[in-house]
């Protein structure tokens, strides 16, 4: 006779089968069909005891005591519940719940199939757990900030705490499950006007050179490269650099322009390879290069790298002139400032 896996369930005992009627009783009590051969009601009451371990496992307390152990969970044990907790916090909390309980169905039937095929079936050819994992993606459902929730701080030493270098690939996994890549995030509250979407917020940042942390930063400080593929990430997920943004960082409003002209009054401290990468992005993604360029000229600072960056932006100008592209601003950006004093603003471009 067959039975279910041996992982503690009473009814999946080899030593103490349970009997037809009582498996059956046990389905009846789940709502769960009772037809089928005995291992498969063994197998169908262990899916099911899975999947109440899912949703138990994505309830507001702890994980569920393990079964069969006499000593404490192990360190590791808590930083990777703690790890995987905190990237289930990143989708819809209906859509963790359908797909975890379908993982752990999925798995083990895989599991348990591979194990009763084990010098019985050479051939057969079983779903791989890479494979399983592959098609649980694609039932889970972001939440529209999900990305919001990956860039912003976390707290230090925490356990869920991703390497930099890990969140351009989880934040177009999170674009692909249905965050929004235009999210304006509703605890921002810095020098932009209103609630800015989430590119703005981090040519923002920028304003903050080096790795040098700041209580005025609202995501984590990104190195440039991170900086420059995350931004990609959201522009190919549909992310506008077309949208408005306004700039008050004192009493009175100094700037209002789109994404493209933002990065040309914040990016002073990127690097020029970045700030160009950067700048090909959000033009693409419809950003006004006429403004952009009225924008840096007014933040302008006479530095070999400032001569750098306006040397790739009028190679642009002059790509879409002879092109026949270069179109006239429907509306020039405001620059609110302009009738109270210096043109340079040199100081102003700065954040310092």
């Amino acid at each position: 006779m067959m039975h279910g896996p041996e992982c503690g369930h009473p009814f999946c005992s080899s030593h103490l089968p349970w009997s037809l009627q009582k498996l059956r009783g046990a389905l009846k009590d789940k709502g769960l069909t009772t037809r089928g051969k005995q291992h498969q009601l063994v197998q169908r009451l262990h899916d099911a005891a899975l999947a109440e371990q899912a949703r138990a496992f994505l309830s507001p307390g702890n994980l569920p005591a393990p079964q069969h152990r006499k000593c404490q969970p192990e360190p590791r044990d808590a930083a990777r519940a703690a790890r995987c907790r905190a990237r289930l916090c990143l989708y819809e909390p209906a859509a963790v719940g359908e797909a975890c309980s379908a993982y752990l169905a999925l798995a083990s039937r895989t599991w348990h199939a591979r194990r009763l095929s084990i010098g019985q079936r050479s051939g057969t050819c079983l779903l791989p757990q890479e494979a399983v994992e592959h098609i649980i993606a694609f039932l889970l459902r972001a939440r529209r900030d999900a990305v919001t929730l990956a860039l912003r701080e976390t707290p230090h030493g925490a356990a869920w705490e991703l390497q930099p270098e890990a969140l351009p690939g989880l934040v177009r996994g999170l674009l692909r499950a249905g965050a929004h890549p235009d999210h304006r995030p509703r605890s921002y509250n810095g020098t932009l006007v209103g609630r800015p979407p989430q590119i703005a917020i981090l040519l923002e940042d920028c304003l903050f050179p080096g790795r040098a942390t700041s209580s005025a930063r609202f995501y984590r400080c990104l190195p440039e490269s991170v900086l420059r593929d995350v931004v990609q990430a959201l522009v190919d997920a549909g992310a506008r650099a077309s949208l408005k943004v306004e700039w008050c960082p004192g009493s009175s409003p100094e700037l209002d322009t789109d994404l493209l002209g933002l990065l040309c009054a914040f990016g002073r401290y990127l690097g020029a390879r970045t700030f160009e990468a950067l700048f090909d992005a959000l033009l693409g993604a419809k950003g006004d290069l006429n403004a952009s360029v009225r924008v840096f000229l007014r933040y302008y600072s006479h530095e070999d790298i400032a001569h750098t960056k306006l040397r790739a932006i009028f190679a642009r100008v002059l790509e879409h002139v002879r092109r026949g592209t270069l179109t006239a601003s429907s509306r020039p950006p405001r620059l609110l400032s302009d009738h109270g004093g210096g043109a340079d603003g040199s100081g102003s471009g700065s954040g310092s």
